[in-house]
């Protein structure tokens, strides 16, 4: 770590977890300490971990100076960049990265960029999280109205956009988007197997560790405006399920990467 921080986020997350070890808090743990040293506000519990809670830790624990970023890097030079830059616990565990295709259609370049991500967010259209999945990755078309100029015939064409996964993170956070507009809540449930297999939707240079474990699911009871938050979590993975109760409902899944 470069920066001369106390780096006080860490330290209050890290004195809860030992106080959890330590069972010396038979009920709960009140994390006064912790919400102190964020921003204000209310938000959901994707919001509160992607927004407050991990850019807080990433702040405090990658190096201050980042070398710059070439548009033009390859896979490789890409990951290999993030990892120089990130290298918080947070960003090793979940960190992976997309590959994106776009297919001039007046002179059919493929224009391909690599970009990281911590999670993916899934929208709740479908009956199973396969299907949420085939939604998220299908193939994109981009029409002339839409501005997209091919950098090798320099017109300003139709082109369609491929997305695949690259790299897979050792952790992979899948969020359900439950939310439209701000204001309604979908309370659809979806299906999830204890392994779920991402092969489908990675790149072709990606075929290797696809497959990955659940360890714990995040559900929600109540409506768009209130409600609480739970987790389930089962680290022997003997059997986790979607919730029988009929107002709780999946919003985070987590999974394990199978080695």
């Amino acid at each position: 770590n470069t920066k001369k921080k106390e780096n006080k986020v860490c330290k209050a997350l890290s004195s809860i977890y030992k106080n959890m070890v330590k069972g010396d808090h038979p009920t709960c743990l009140a994390p006064k300490t912790l919400l102190t040293l964020l921003p204000s506000g209310q938000q959901d519990t994707h919001e509160f971990f992607w927004k407050k809670l991990f850019p807080s830790i990433q702040d405090e624990t990658n190096p201050h100076l980042k070398e710059p970023r070439r548009e033009d890097m390859s896979s490789k030079e890409s990951w290999n960049w993030y990892k120089r830059n990130h290298t918080s616990i947070l960003d090793s565990l979940f960190a992976g990265q997309y590959e994106s295709q776009v297919v001039c259609k007046t002179c059919s370049f493929i224009s391909v960029t690599y970009d990281p991500f911590m999670d993916i967010s899934l929208p709740a259209l479908g009956k199973t999280i396969d299907s949420c999945f085939e939604d998220y990755f299908a193939d994109d078309f981009l029409s002339k109205k839409e501005a997209y100029k091919c950098s090798k015939c320099k017109n300003t064409t139709a082109a369609t956009k491929r997305m695949r996964i690259d790299k897979n993170p050792s952790y992979l956070l899948v969020h359900i988007k439950r939310l439209v507009g701000g204001y309604r809540k979908i309370n659809t449930h979806i299906k999830y197997k204890i392994e779920l297999d991402i092969a489908k939707w990675c790149s072709k240079a990606n075929s290797r560790r696809t497959r990955y474990h659940l360890i714990a699911v995040c559900v929600h009871e109540g409506s768009s405006s209130a409600g609480h938050y739970y987790t389930i979590s089962k680290l022997s993975l003997i059997h986790i399920s979607e919730p029988t109760r009929p107002r709780l409902i999946s919003y985070a899944v987590f999974c394990l990467k199978k080695k």
